[in-house]
């Protein structure tokens, strides 16, 4: 199988972002092979690997958030990029931020970074599909990012705008982390 026919296998099946484990199953070859092929085709520069394991196609994938969802699961969009993404902060962001129930971790690909925060697994939530991606409603991004400024982990950005955002909603999120700090700086900004 030339990489034409592999290109054209992972369109069929609409894998933009896949994993070694997706090779085995859509051409039923055995890990063995497809860790060959694999490195073969991303030394050719067919491939592009932001962590081992997960592919896409070089010049082909125009949404970066696909792969920050896939090479970190369980993960959303939070944070800065959603910040950014709704236009509650003014900045552009550079790298994708994301939210994770495992550890703490970054990811580099030859023109992203890709940043994952743990969170408790209780506070896992509030996040929708948009085009194939989960990300986080603007509210609990906005939550999400007050919490890490609450542990000292960020730096409050002054020009967040929060006047379209339901308060309530920020509120009723925080209750899922149970920390007096995020509560207290909530209650602080509204």
């Amino acid at each position: 199988m030339n990489f034409q026919q592999v290109r054209q296998a992972l369109k069929e099946h609409n894998l933009e972002v896949f994993t070694n484990q997706d090779f085995v199953n859509i051409f039923n070859i055995s890990n063995e092979v497809s860790a060959v092929k694999l490195s073969r085709y991303k030394k050719l520069g067919y491939l592009i690997s932001p962590k081992k394991g997960v592919y896409y196609l070089k010049g082909e994938i125009h949404d970066k958030n696909k792969i920050a969802n896939k090479a970190y699961f369980p993960s959303y969009i939070s944070l800065e990029s959603a910040l950014s993404f709704y236009n509650i902060i003014p900045e552009t962001v550079y790298s994708i931020t994301s939210i994770t129930t495992k550890a703490t971790r970054e990811f580099t690909d030859e023109q992203t970074i890709y940043k994952y925060y743990k969170i408790k697994k209780q506070a896992y939530t509030g996040y929708l599909i948009m085009d194939d991606t989960l990300i986080a409603e603007p509210e609990k991004a906005v939550c999400d990012y007050l919490y890490f400024v609450s542990l000292g982990k960020r730096v409050l950005n002054e020009r967040m705008s929060l006047t379209k955002l339901n308060k309530d909603k920020i509120k009723y999120y925080s209750k899922f982390f149970d920390d007096t700090r995020l509560n207290n700086l909530i209650n602080k900004i509204f």
